[in-house]
């Protein structure tokens, strides 16, 4: 009887270490920040990217007024932003990103492409990232925050810059897809 006990006591202890051991293989990677951040930024992304299908190639150099951002400066300027965010957190920019790019690249399926590679480098940092880092302290632009205010501000950004799409588009008798489904 001692044995079965014995026994048993090992069974349980090897249970808990499992379950202990999954559960901070969870914290690393698949938090429910990330999951939820991930989800929403994957929404802004949907929707950037059925813009750039839905705006004409002859479009992609309009801007509303001189000094403003041309609609490919603004797809770029997403891009950049979405590269330059992490390497605040430790990422490096990608190689083939060159400073100017913002305002040379104006062809739309490169500029579809750098998009969805931006969104896809962002996702696989976000889906790894250890929850117990989002309270590190980071510095950005001379103001002290955290990794999680970071990552909110890149959201914001990314929502600013939809938002300003959505109203070139509109200018250009452009709607929205999502829009028609209503």
């Amino acid at each position: 009887m001692n044995y079965m006990k014995f026994f048993l006591f090992l069974f349980l202890m090897f249970s808990i270490g499992v379950i202990k051991a999954q559960s901070s293989d969870d914290m690393k990677s698949e938090s429910p920040f990330s999951r939820d951040y991930i989800k929403e930024v994957d929404a802004a992304k949907e929707k950037l990217l059925s813009l750039a299908d839905a705006i004409p190639q002859d479009k992609f150099t309009w801007r509303p007024n001189e000094g403003v951002r041309s609609v490919s400066e603004v797809f770029m300027h997403v891009v950049g932003a979405n590269y330059y965010f992490l390497t605040l957190v430790g990422e490096k920019m990608p190689e083939w990103f060159k400073p100017g790019m913002d305002t040379t690249v104006t062809n739309k399926e490169e500029i579809v492409k750098y998009l969805k590679s931006s969104y896809d480098n962002l996702d696989n940092y976000m889906a790894a990232l250890d929850v117990n880092s989002l309270d590190d302290p980071v510095e950005f632009f001379g103001m002290k925050s955290t990794k999680r205010h970071l990552f909110l501000i890149l959201l914001d950004h990314n929502h600013e810059h939809l938002g300003q799409l959505i109203a070139y588009s509109r200018m250009n008798g452009i709607t929205p897809p999502w829009s028609k489904k209503q």
